[in-house]
């Protein structure tokens, strides 16, 4: 039996994930000189995946000073800018790709993918859509679609994109949460609670899904089921302050002052500049006459936030 090569035994850690050991053996292929130029961008795409973003593109240069006419490290080099958060370098990166190889669905896509950081979201669209003429099966480029036309306004059209994502890869959950948020959007709410729920199949401690469902059954005054689903979260997470926030919102809701005050105090002392949770407390305690302790949460929002106008016009 043959013995595998450096590189075919970093290939393997890659595709597994294990970016440390993946570079460990393309850094042997690279003293071997064997199959350098492919060697190189997976040890940038490996430093990539573990942050070590200066040195990924110290790797990407020396790879194109040696292979200047290979888009695939232009892109990935603009990628890195990208988790840099400095958009500007990566659309030049991006832009030089696409001039080598036009036809390049990864180039295209990566070129729209800074387009849409910049939010130039016709641009995005026009990259993403020409990527997807090549290949339509590109599951990422249907979802960043999808949150590209729901950002812009139009829902039924981001609708179509999660779809086109989900009949790519039906276990999509990231597809289907964003179907799911766009459906409520649209106030179809049964629906989303229906794809909710169905990537708690397969993911049933997805907190932020459960909180999700919880904020639909308080809008539609189901307390129960809104009960249900912010306990199922507080039982795993008793500090989580999004839950305690809607948890006392239930609690007002339902009329129980004394109770939602208690969950929501420990909610401030948790997270003290949340003001979010300040101004659901402020009315609780404008509803139960408390109007020195209503006055203190207004003046604390002032100083997290002096130009909020709630606390502002409260405070006159």
């Amino acid at each position: 039996m043959r013995k595998m090569t450096f590189f075919e035994q970093g290939e393997e850690y890659y595709a597994e994930g294990n970016y440390d050991e993946a570079l460990v053996y393309f850094k042997k292929a690279l003293n071997d000189n064997i199959d350098i130029q492919d060697t190189l961008n997976y040890m940038g795409r490996c430093l990539t995946e573990l942050k070590e973003y200066n040195a990924a593109i110290e790797v990407y240069d020396r790879a194109i000073r040696l292979f200047p006419t290979w888009e695939r490290l232009y892109f990935n080099k603009g990628y890195v800018y990208l988790q840099l958060g400095n958009t500007e370098d990566a659309l030049i990166f991006c832009k030089r790709a696409v001039m080598i190889n036009s036809n390049s669905e990864d180039a295209l896509y990566y070129l729209a993918l800074c387009y849409q950081k910049k939010e130039e979201y016709k641009k995005a669209i026009e990259y993403y859509q020409k990527s997807l003429a090549l290949n339509t099966n590109q599951e990422e480029a249907h979802i960043n679609l999808g949150l590209i036309f729901h950002e812009m306004g139009n829902n039924q059209e981001a609708l179509d994109e999660f779809q086109w994502a989900l009949l790519i890869d039906p276990s999509s959950t990231n597809a289907m949460y964003n179907k799911a948020l766009v459906l409520k959007h649209m106030e179809k709410k049964e629906e989303a609670i229906i794809d909710f729920k169905k990537i708690l199949i397969s993911e049933p401690e997805d907190y932020d899904v459960r909180l999700q469902i919880a904020k639909i059954y308080l809008e539609e005054n189901q307390f129960e089921l809104t009960a249900y689903y912010l306990d199922s979260i507080l039982n795993f997470d008793p500090n989580n302050t999004v839950a305690l926030y809607f948890k006392g919102k239930l609690l007002e809701r339902q009329g129980n002052y004394e109770a939602s005050i208690k969950l929501l105090e420990h909610a401030s002392s948790l997270d003290p500049i949340d003001i979010d949770i300040l101004l659901l407390l402020a009315q609780i305690y404008s509803l139960i006459h408390l109007k020195e302790k209503e006055r203190a949460c207004y003046i604390r929002i002032l100083k997290i936030d002096p130009e909020n106008i709630i606390a502002k016009n409260k405070l006159r």
